[in-house]
């Protein structure tokens, strides 16, 4: 759902740009059109030349009016037309086209949606395809109530084929701003279309300032879309900093990799576009995932541009300890790049005076556990840490019940004890 409240005054003017244009995939989506129709928010801007700026175009409202035949016209052929074009029905649809030539550009739903926007948003590429044959170039750049051009809905819907046949009427429409000033891009990121966000990217990326930087950037780690993450910071390694969800407060949020550590599924990716994964070199055993590169390539960055380890700290530690962070939730992957750069994190206590392997061992997360047999004569003194408030070390953690979420992984009160009975007996003591 990506409705927001957006007032209906008329957006300002924005700029326009010549852009290029490749080939991608489709996806297949009924998508939620009443969400779109209420607001489809995005940010962003293309790329190549500056032209002049273009207007906002406001759809004919004379079928919504509160008039006896504004009424009657409505309901006999903007309801159908509607319902027609929500079901890729184009010979039922043309048929009232053509007794109403007039409703080619006008709103046929209280959100002032043209017929375009509704049938751009369902995947019916035939309809669009006959649709675009009758409409003039300032049909296809008509707004709804939000500001939101048809484009913005194929953008959210992510088909590509769509998208380039129009495209090819209108090469501007990727940088018309639509609901909170957000472009086409934005929408396929904040839906997870990771093919049409990738092709809209390089269209876009030369019109952004920071906060438009920032906002896809986190946009994208939120969504799983860790492809065009990476593409993004090796653009801009100052992305690397940033942090997220200030929004005005007094508290900012966490950097990037805050957001990565506190992943519970990490090599989950909304996409999987294999020619765009970049060779790096990732921990023995495990394949090369584009969510370890974009933690390898993030971590790295830090270490190369900080020059103290305080600074470091500083930043990893706020809001939270990112570190732990990953060790409560099990993110074996993210730990062991982190560490691998930077070995002398293993030492890192948190408040209670906890190493992560303390924090592995009460979550119950045997993957980070292991870790200990890797950092050598390291661990005898590790495994003889004791918290400052409870003095507790790790046989006192295991001795603890697991987390819900960790005993519900075996079924049984018998195996459940079978399985914690298991961690004392590999502790080393």
């Amino acid at each position: 759902m990506i409705a927001q409240n957006i007032d209906s005054a008329t957006p300002e003017p924005q700029d326009a740009v010549v852009i290029d244009i490749e080939d991608s995939t489709t996806t297949n989506t009924e998508l939620q059109l009443t969400s779109l129709q209420n607001g489809v928010p995005i940010n962003a801007k293309p790329q190549l030349k500056r032209v002049d700026t273009a207007t906002y175009k406001r759809p004919s409202l004379d079928f919504l009016q509160d008039t006896k035949d504004a009424m009657e016209v409505f309901f006999s052929q903007c309801v159908p037309l509607y319902k027609h074009a929500l079901d890729g029905n184009w010979q039922a649809a043309k048929h009232i086209l053509d007794a109403n030539p007039a409703l080619k550009t006008a709103a046929i739903a209280p959100g002032w949606p043209t017929v375009l926007h509704v049938a751009a948003g369902t995947n019916h590429y035939h309809f669009v395809e006959e649709l675009l044959n009758i409409l003039d170039n300032d049909a296809i750049q008509l707004q709804d109530k939000k500001g939101n051009t048809a484009f913005c809905f194929v953008a959210a819907a992510g088909n590509w084929r769509i998208a380039e046949l129009m495209l090819k009427r209108n090469i501007l429409l990727p940088t018309v701003k639509g609901g909170d000033g957000m472009t086409p891009l934005h929408f396929a990121a904040l839906q997870g279309r990771c093919p049409m966000a990738c092709k809209l990217y390089p269209m876009t990326k030369e019109m952004f300032d920071d906060e438009d930087w920032e906002l896809l950037f986190f946009t994208c780690i939120k969504t799983c879309n860790y492809h065009l993450a990476l593409k993004m910071v090796r653009d801009r390694k100052e992305l690397a900093f940033a942090r997220d969800g200030n929004n005005g407060e007094e508290k900012k949020g966490g950097i990037a990799l805050h957001l990565l550590a506190q992943n519970q599924k990490p090599l989950d990716s909304c996409c999987h576009c294999h020619q765009h994964q970049i060779p790096v070199k990732i921990n023995p055993g495990m394949k090369q995932h584009v969510f370890l590169q974009l933690v390898n390539f993030l971590w790295n960055t830090l270490l190369e541009n900080i020059d103290s380890k305080s600074k470091i700290l500083d930043i990893i530690s706020e809001p939270s300890h990112l570190l732990f962070d990953a060790a409560e939730v099990g993110n074996f992957g993210f730990l062991s790049e982190l560490i691998s750069a930077y070995p002398s994190l293993i030492w890192e206590v948190d408040s209670r005076n906890r190493s992560i392997i303390h924090t592995a061992v009460l979550n119950r997360h045997a993957s980070i556990y292991n870790l200990i047999h890797e950092i050598g004569s390291i661990k005898d003194i590790i495994v003889t840490f004791a918290g400052e408030e409870d003095e507790n070390t790790l046989l006192h953690l295991a001795a603890k019940l697991a987390p819900p979420s960790q005993l519900e992984l075996v079924s049984g009160a018998a195996f459940q004890m079978s399985l914690e009975i298991s961690w004392f007996e590999v502790l080393p003591f």
